[in-house]
């Protein structure tokens, strides 16, 4: 299975780290993080043409920065749901049925419990997402 993902896509994820603050934005690095202030252009920095070496020459350029906002903890969990593409969010459900499926017949005594169990934690992951995608604004 290919998931399409496109730099649109990438950018609409990146942006769910940035919360207004001001005249510019708070950074948060995950969701137990402080807000850290970042002019627009250090989030377009961040946002734009995301890799890995732009994100860690970001968290250089930002280090020892006081928090300026408190953790945000899951309230950003419903703008990063609608920012994933349906494929993706579909391939987690697609994992959750194939782990099903290689219980169900494939496994069995401590193989077997894992196998649902991960296929249970993996349908409940995408019953979330596909409920946020649909039901905020």
């Amino acid at each position: 299975m290919e998931i399409d993902v496109t730099r649109g896509d990438v950018r609409r994820i990146m942006e769910t780290a940035f919360e207004p603050q001001g005249d510019g934005f708070a950074y948060y690095r995950n969701v137990w993080a402080k807000g850290v202030p970042v002019t627009a252009a250090e989030r377009e920095l961040f946002v734009d043409a995301w890799t890995p070496e732009k994100s860690r020459a970001f968290h250089r350029l930002i280090a020892g920065r006081a928090p300026v906002a408190p953790a945000r903890g899951l309230k950003p969990f419903g703008r990063i749901a609608r920012a994933l593409p349906v494929g993706v969010v579909s391939a987690i459900a697609a994992g959750g049925l194939a782990a099903l499926g290689l219980g169900w017949n494939g496994a069995s005594g401590p193989a077997r419990l894992a196998l649902w169990s991960v296929a249970g934690f993996l349908a409940v992951v995408a019953a979330v997402l596909f409920w946020f995608r649909r039901s905020r604004p």
